[in-house]
């Protein structure tokens, strides 16, 4: 999920990225947060 109200980069997944999604943030400059549990997450 990118939110595109404030422009800010960043794509949150309760599983693993796929190789072509960490490319895509990359070329985006975009922040992947994964692994979305609760009240925790891995960056």
């Amino acid at each position: 999920m990118k939110d595109k109200t404030e422009k800010i980069p960043i794509l949150i997944s309760r599983a693993a990225p796929t190789n072509l999604g960490v490319r895509l943030a990359n070329n985006l400059g975009a922040t992947i947060i994964r692994f979305i549990r609760g009240k925790g997450m891995k960056g």
